[in-house]
């Protein structure tokens, strides 16, 4: 269902490319942002992270194309994850209910970081939702939940 919908979502190119401009390809744009999602945090194997950190970014992407590194689909990368949580709010428009989630999640996060474990808001079937109602959609994709 998570990746089915983020396969619907990112096939659209205002997505993508808005979602492009949070990603940290560079290390100076990580020190210099402090924010976004950096190569390390994309479930590959160490090997194709650190030749992405040491290629230029279009010989990265050519090797990428041509698989000389291997990225798992994201499929492959939810069904290695070994725990999923679910925080679950009655109405999702509910301005009091999302901020409740929100701050369930964040009180999780810190207490799994502080323990040394790993984790990430796996929202892609909410971001559905929302794109669907933005673009004035009805729930093409209502068999996914």
């Amino acid at each position: 269902m998570i990746s089915s919908a983020n396969d619907v979502v990112y096939a659209d190119p205002q997505v993508e490319q808005g979602s492009s401009h949070w990603v940290r390809l560079k290390w100076a744009d990580v020190q210099k942002f402090k924010d976004g999602l950096i190569l390390d945090q994309f479930s590959e194997s160490q090997f194709t992270v650190a030749m992405r950190k040491v290629l230029p970014i279009s010989a990265g992407q050519f090797a990428l194309r041509h698989k000389l590194l291997s990225i798992g689909s994201y499929r492959e990368i939810l069904e290695a994850t070994p725990l999923f949580g679910i925080i679950a709010v009655h109405d999702r428009y509910d301005r009091a209910q999302s901020l409740t989630a929100g701050r369930i999640w964040q009180r999780t996060h810190l207490q799994a970081t502080a323990n040394g474990v790993a984790g990430r808001p796996v929202n892609e079937v909410v971001e559905l939702i929302d794109h669907q109602r933005w673009l004035k959609q009805s729930r093409r994709h209502s068999t996914l939940f």
